[in-house]
């Protein structure tokens, strides 16, 4: 088992009792919420405790096409740690079902994506799990990739692929908009990416790079190409477009940068790619695009707002009309800065920065303890009328820079997608000395949903189990 994926230890004050608070970035709010929801109002709050309350830890959230409900995927001790997903109605937040997977050689099965089919009918988790090695001390890790009914959590298939002797850990799954396949990506003696029915599980495809390792995809919106990048290392990146029915490889382009994200414009003619530039003066956040056909560049965009300590994530407004790019950074209005969430508006036909935003949950402290605000992820709205950057926050510090008394946060920021104007900024932490760290977000028409795990730590020894905590808010 690999603790470290769903195990904590924090310093943190004695623990005392309390409810869920709803805190406005600096105030505190009261622990009820109104029935009639107001924008940035908690909508609901859900929490998945594991088999006998042993917690986990969610790694990726997803919403059906229409809304209606939201799927959590993570690790969860059971027979070691086995893949655990979950799924919500979106009204209300009550669990719809709950589904486990335990591998064929009963050891550690860690969960890494999840992805929902276009008419919503079904989900797909990939993640990593131990083979039948795992008896002799040394894990050997395979590709493991599930699908389930999206309405009952029954699983449909299950298809698991294995390099004896290697380490096969995927990182992301995606499923074609025409509804026919389904992609998973990961490392794998170098980049190995591979294609599945979406209906049976049968393979399709296989693509193998032993030069390169990792990689995150996406598909065009029209379903006719797959997008991989992947790194190179020491502060470069490669960019791959292939057709997404065969696999057959369209064209292969440089990225300046480490490669950390990837969407395509909503009309499938350009991709865009985002990342960060380690190892140069102030680590500045590129982003590209580039012809989905050619791979021509079609711009590049630098912003150095101070260095940047995480990968960058990155969404397209449903309109077309801007490239959002999160990360963490250092903000452009105090010198020195610890990590702010750092947002930027792109037009995606020129490249040319339409707004700029940056968020410190404690601003006078950060000047001094340097504690991070850190992204996870970037929405925008159906509508296209709200941009929503979700992460986690410090609310309080007492020094050496590390979160205590009231511990992490989950932090969500809206902004007016069109000027960047702030609209409203909250805090979720699931009780007043809990451990709330968000690893997901997602958005619906209601509103942006934010996942993570959340613990109080035992008073005595400091150790930290979560539970998947999930909570709506409202847009409007």
């Amino acid at each position: 088992m690999n603790p470290s994926l769903r195990h904590r230890t924090k310093r943190f004050h004695a623990p005392s009792i309390g409810v869920a608070v709803l805190l406005s970035f600096g105030l505190t709010a009261l622990a009820a919420w109104p029935a009639q929801a107001a924008p940035g109002d908690v909508r609901w709050v859900a929490r998945y405790s594991g088999v006998s309350g042993a917690g986990g830890d969610p790694a990726a959230i997803a919403a059906s096409p229409d809304g209606t409900r939201i799927f959590v995927t993570g690790t969860s001790p059971g027979h070691l740690d086995d893949f655990a997903t979950v799924a919500y109605d979106a009204a209300t937040g009550a669990q719809l079902w709950a589904a486990r997977y335990d591998g064929p050689a009963h050891g550690d099965d860690l969960a890494a994506d999840i992805a929902v089919s276009p008419d919503g009918s079904k989900v797909f988790v990939t993640g990593q799990s131990a083979d039948s090695n795992a008896s002799t001390g040394f894990i050997d890790w395979a590709y493991e990739t599930l699908a389930y009914d999206a309405a009952t959590g029954t699983r449909l298939w299950a298809r698991r692929y294995d390099v004896a002797g290697q380490q096969d850990v995927p990182v992301a799954v995606a499923v074609n908009p025409k509804g026919t396949l389904v992609y998973v990506s990961g490392h794998s003696g170098g980049w190995t990416g591979i294609a599945y029915s979406l209906s049976t599980g049968d393979r399709k495809w296989l693509k193998h790079d032993s030069s390169h390792s990792l990689g995150s995809m996406a598909v065009s919106h029209d379903g006719s190409k797959l997008f991989l990048i992947e790194d190179h290392g020491a502060g470069s990146g490669v960019v791959f477009g292939f057709k997404a029915g065969t696999g057959a490889q369209l064209w292969t382009a440089d990225f300046g940068a480490n490669a950390s994200a990837v969407t395509g414009a909503p009309d499938s003619k350009t991709v865009f790619v985002s990342g960060l530039q380690w190892g140069v003066p102030h680590e500045p956040i590129t982003t590209t695009a580039y012809n989905s056909t050619t791979g021509a560049t079609r711009w590049v965009a630098s912003h150095d707002g101070g260095v940047a300590f995480t990968d960058a994530h990155l969404a397209v407004s449903p309109d077309g009309a801007g490239v959002i790019v999160a990360a963490l950074g250092q903000s452009q209005r105090k010198v020195p800065s610890s990590g702010d969430f750092i947002t930027i508006a792109y037009a995606p036909k020129t490249g040319q920065q339409l707004w700029y935003a940056d968020f410190d949950s404690t601003p006078r402290l950060e000047l001094t303890t340097g504690v991070d605000d850190t992204p996870s992820a970037v929405a925008v709205a159906p509508d296209s009328s709200q941009v929503f950057v979700m992460g986690t926050s410090c609310p309080s510090d007492t020094g050496g820079g590390i979160c205590d008394q009231g511990i992490a946060d989950y932090g969500t920021v809206a902004y007016d997608a069109v000027t960047g104007s702030q609209l409203w900024t909250r805090a979720y932490s699931d009780s007043s000395n809990s451990d709330d760290e968000a690893s997901s977000g997602t958005v619906t028409p209601a509103g942006p949903v934010i996942t993570g795990g959340s613990c109080v730590p035992d008073p005595n020894t400091g150790d930290c189990f979560d539970d998947y905590v999930t909570v709506a808010y409202s847009s409007s």
